[in-house]
């Protein structure tokens, strides 16, 4: 530190106690420190905690704090670190930055097809009956494709997707329908009795006349 004289007699101006060194320290660095270190906002925001418990300048270490915090948060989601990203995001109590944590964590865990996450950032964003039904149908259409066809109808059912639903009673009928061995005789069909009654089950699930009509004729 350096010293010199000064009157301080100005209504901004004020002396205050030795320990309040520690505060300005911490938050006073340099534009010159900067081009040549590099400080994360982790770190600045470690020291902007403390220097809010120490300082007894409240308003001007609140709002440091405050800015301490957006940087720390933008800097986790840009490395995809939601969950810390959320620690500090709830920290802040800034209902901003939560919902920034919320919806690009679940926009992001969508995209790598983990549906679980993606729903539990969805629920802090304030697109959250958007993103939770963009998720369900994402979700819906990940496992029809890989014919998992059971967890593709409890995602449409999530959202109430009707003609989806069918989609997959009908895929479900069409693979019962590939197990069917010969139907030549009567006996043939009694042997069959067991697919034949699931591709009745499917068939009316689905609503397909079509296919309602042909299980009926066996």
């Amino acid at each position: 530190t350096s010293a010199s004289f000064a009157k301080y007699d100005e209504p901004s101006q004020a002396v205050l106690a030795i320990e309040q060194i520690v505060p300005l320290n911490l938050l006073d660095v340099s534009d010159e420190y900067f081009k040549t270190h590099e400080v994360s906002a982790e770190a600045a925001l470690e020291s902007a905690r403390i220097a809010y418990i120490v300082s007894s300048q409240r308003p001007l270490v609140a709002k440091n704090l405050a800015i301490a915090y957006n940087n720390a948060v933008v800097e986790m989601v840009k490395k995809n670190a939601f969950k810390k990203a959320m620690v500090y995001a709830k920290d802040s109590r800034d209902k901003g930055l939560i919902n920034m944590v919320g919806s690009n964590a679940a926009l992001y865990y969508l995209k790598q097809n983990q549906f679980k996450s993606a729903l539990d950032y969805a629920h802090y964003s304030q697109e959250k009956g958007n993103l939770e039904k963009i998720i369900y149908q994402n979700e819906g259409a990940y496992y029809f494709n890989k014919g998992r066809y059971s967890e593709a109808i409890s995602a449409f059912q999530k959202i109430n997707d009707r003609d989806a639903v069918r989609s997959c009673y009908v895929a479900l009928f069409n693979n019962e329908q590939r197990k069917l061995g010969s139907m030549s005789t009567t006996d043939d069909i009694k042997n069959n009795r067991s697919v034949i009654y699931s591709m009745d089950n499917y068939a009316k699930k689905s609503g397909d006349h079509g296919l309602i009509g042909y299980v009926s004729e066996l």
